[in-house]
């Protein structure tokens, strides 16, 4: 399992991945010069390995981790709830990759993925303000994007 975490709100905190301590020697492991060393396009997003999934539970369709280097930095998962609304089920960035850009990134590779399988709503929680930040408007009891097909 990619986090040894029951839920994202204990993987936000867990420095623990994939049953090693996490990698000492990357680029980003001082705060100086991170903007000169990293470029979210140098992450690699994927779909887990075979049965490694990121969480119990997750949907191997629809979820994607994202690695930086040999360091796995942070995930998403997807959940299709039509023909074309779809809902960020979870969307985590590892407590050391912060503030680098790496949410907006793996956000917008899931609004790609989704509008790439027909979606034209997208749902998130509607307590995440990061959500609201990238465009992302209340309605009922949740968070939609809406995608206009150009």
């Amino acid at each position: 399992m990619f986090f040894q975490a029951s839920d994202a709100e204990t993987f936000l905190n867990h420095q623990d991945f994939h049953g090693k301590d996490a990698p000492t020697d990357y680029r980003l492991k001082a705060a100086t010069n991170v903007s000169a060393t990293f470029n979210p396009r140098e992450l690699r997003i994927r779909r887990p390995p075979g049965a490694s999934m990121p969480w119990a539970g997750a949907d191997p369709e629809w979820t994607r981790i994202a690695e930086f280097g040999d360091a796995e930095v942070g995930a998403y998962e997807l959940g299709r709830l039509g023909p074309t609304r779809f809902r960020v089920v979870r969307l985590v960035v590892r407590e050391d990759f912060r503030g680098l850009g790496i949410g907006r990134w793996l956000l917008r590779h899931a609004i790609g993925t989704a509008e790439s399988c027909g979606a034209r709503e997208i749902e998130a929680p509607a307590n995440a303000t990061f959500f609201e930040q990238q465009g992302f408007r209340p309605e009922a009891d949740v968070l939609r994007l809406t995608l206009t097909p150009e």
